[in-house]
């Protein structure tokens, strides 16, 4: 028998004499426990095993018996050292005779793997004094569900770790793989201690626990074992006081996506700046040529006019009239790119209105029929199937449909026609078509239609164009919210079309508004308008006239509009600012400074909502300041209210 032999079985008889009939007794009450259960001396040597503990340490209980635990089973990391036996949760418990406990302790079974266990150290004492303890443990894995299976199976992360001592508990399969380190390197010891670094940690989400420790989301990039980094993001879930659940999943694939998608807005980013820097040079670089052409153009227009006037040969007649043409030609080619040049860079300026199309269909034939009769084309226009508004700018839609118009004309065949109509598309918005029977465009021509300076090979036919009207026009017409497109066959005409949302009238407005009416037996009103604008006298003209068929005397000058305000004596005077001989605000002067009209109401009727343009009519004497377009509810309202002077009157 060996020394060491000798040694503990004179520590067993020892042992047998002072403590063993309690430990017995013990250990017929304790042996059917599920819970792991021994006794220790006051040394921390084994008393009694019961059969749960023997099968959680993988010991038969006899080997245990006169070892001490803190040796064998209890607190030893897995790189071989021990944590001191003063620091162990028994020693304690003997020390202070009380009930110690831990929900995080960490034992070791016989084949070297952990125990993860919740921890109770019960002294037990003789006459005062403390002579071993009895302690039990129920693995944490099994408490909390998290069992080995459970573990390994686990696609993310998975790692237990104690609150306190920041010890890693234990660990899933899927985590040893993430990080590169063995399940026997991490249980036992720290993160610090394995050198299991997180680096650029960001909280994307925080929550508070009970006992006030956050909880929560983050990301961050994991240094493994080998030195790469993943990116991965995690969160911790606390499991009671002392106890930390950490689920890590990788998300590195996700972030290099992030940073490619990144990298590719950059990149775009910088090629659109660049794009934009470029269309904008290039802009300015027309729009400087274009004014700068302008100045030697002037003289060859005018000198060839003033040629014209003379006593001409015909070959020189001829001569003058190619240069002229040329002139012209090189003018309107001029206008278009500066115009086209503002819509690029964002400064032409659109003044949407509600526009009566079947008014500016009725005008727009009249102007072409010139033009058409020339080459005998005839113009089908259907001004009362186009009697709807649209919200445009009046001119510059006017200008659109002029030129699908004169396009119409000069690619159409002689004796051909033109068809303007219009239909309602989508409930909200109106398509106006200009049709022609000319020779139609070939399919492989199309996407090159609305390009500026091209024309499609008539650069060497007869008819004369720049090739940036159908550019021109589908700028202008995007910058008022709609769009513009061709229906075409070879041989059989083209159909040009313009789509704008439909607008409400403002007749139909104030119809729908239910203004107030005036009662049959008030008497009509004489009011002078002071307008240049011939559609803005019929359009005021109309709804006074629907009002009560009030009395409306045009002047479509200043002055003209003093003497009549002198002479006839209205109810009311309707004012523009921008008058062509005299300015607004100086007829307004006038009128107030007059004897005769000092009192009589004047309401200045302005596009100009600026408040500083406001605030000078005002004080000059206005007697109200109503922007264009005109709100008729706000115009009636105003009228309605007025006292009848001079309406009775001669």
């Amino acid at each position: 028998m060996t020394v060491e032999r000798r040694r503990r079985a004179t520590r067993t008889r020892q042992l047998e004499r002072d403590v063993g009939p309690t430990a017995e007794r013990l250990a017929l009450v304790l042996d059917t426990s599920e819970a792991g259960m021994y006794g220790i001396d006051a040394d921390g040597h084994f008393t009694f095993v019961n059969r749960s503990a023997a099968t959680a340490f993988g010991y038969d209980a006899a080997e245990l018996i006169g070892v001490r635990a803190h040796d064998l089973v209890h607190d030893h990391r897995s790189d071989g050292t021990r944590y001191a036996w003063e620091e162990c949760p028994s020693y304690v418990a003997l020390q202070r005779g009380e009930v110690v406990r831990s929900d995080a302790e960490l034992f070791w079974r016989r084949d070297g793997t952990p125990l993860p266990a919740e921890f109770a150290a019960h002294p037990l004492s003789v006459d005062g004094v403390v002579t071993g303890a009895v302690v039990s443990f129920t693995e944490i894995t099994r408490r909390n569900g998290l069992s080995r299976a459970l573990l390994g199976d686990a696609v993310d992360g998975v790692s237990l770790n104690a609150v306190r001592s920041r010890r890693i508990l234990d660990v899933s399969d899927s985590f040893c793989t993430l990080t590169g380190y063995g399940r026997a390197e991490l249980v036992g010891r720290t993160s610090v201690e394995v050198g299991l670094v997180l680096e650029d940690a960001v909280h994307l989400a925080a929550t508070r626990s009970a006992d006030a420790r956050v909880e929560g989301l983050y990301e961050a990039r994991l240094r493994r074992k080998d030195g790469s980094t993943r990116w991965v993001q995690f969160s911790h879930r606390m499991l009671g006081e002392e106890l930390v659940l950490t689920i890590v999943r990788d998300v590195t694939q996700r972030h290099e996506l992030e940073e490619q998608l990144r990298r590719q807005a950059a990149e775009l980013a910088a090629a659109r700046d660049e794009a934009v820097a470029a269309n904008r040079a290039k802009s300015e670089f027309l729009s400087r040529m274009s004014h700068e052409l302008r100045t030697p153009l002037n003289a060859i227009l005018g000198f060839s006019q003033l040629l014209e006037l003379e006593q001409l040969t015909a070959e020189q007649a001829e001569s003058v009239d190619y240069i002229a043409r040329g002139g012209r030609h090189l003018l309107a080619l001029i206008n278009e790119v500066l115009d086209i040049s503002r819509i690029e860079a964002g400064t032409m300026t659109i003044s949407p209105e509600p526009v009566a199309v079947g008014e500016l269909v009725t005008e727009l034939a009249a102007l072409i029929h010139p033009l058409a009769d020339g080459r005998k084309v005839a113009i089908e226009a259907g001004a009362a199937a186009c009697d709807s508004y649209v919200l445009a700018d009046r001119q510059r839609l006017k200008q659109v449909l002029l030129n699908l118009l004169s396009n119409g004309v000069k690619y159409n065949r002689e004796g051909g026609t033109i068809a303007i109509a219009c239909r309602t598309v989508d409930d909200d918005r109106l398509r106006i078509t200009v049709g022609d029977t000319g020779y139609g465009i070939p399919p492989q021509n199309l996407d090159r239609l609305f390009r500026p300076f091209e024309r499609l090979g008539a650069e060497g036919g007869e008819v004369e164009g720049t090739g940036m009207g159908l550019a021109l026009s589908k700028g202008l017409i995007e910058a008022m919210g709609g769009t513009i497109g061709v229906e075409t066959a070879v041989d059989v005409g083209s159909t040009f079309w313009v789509e704008l949302a439909l607008a409400e009238g403002p007749l139909e407005r104030h119809d729908r508004e239910g203004a107030r009416r005036r009662g049959s037996g008030r008497s009509r009103l004489r009011i002078v308008h002071v307008e240049d604008n011939a559609a803005n006298l019929r359009l005021v003209e109309k709804i006074l006239a629907r009002q009560e068929g009030h009395e409306v005397i045009p002047a479509f000058q200043g002055r003209l509009g003093l003497e009549l305000a002198r002479e006839r004596r209205p109810d009311l005077v309707l004012l523009d600012v921008h008058l062509p001989d005299v300015p607004g605000l100086e007829i307004l002067r006038e009128l107030r400074r007059r004897p005769e009209t000092r009192e009589l109401p004047v309401v200045v009727l302005s596009a100009d909502a600026s408040k500083s343009q406001r605030a000078r009519f005002l004080d000059a004497g206005a007697t109200a300041y109503l922007t264009k377009p005109l709100d008729i509810s706000e115009l009636l309202e105003f009228v309605e209210q007025l006292p009848h002077r001079g309406s009775e009157e001669g």
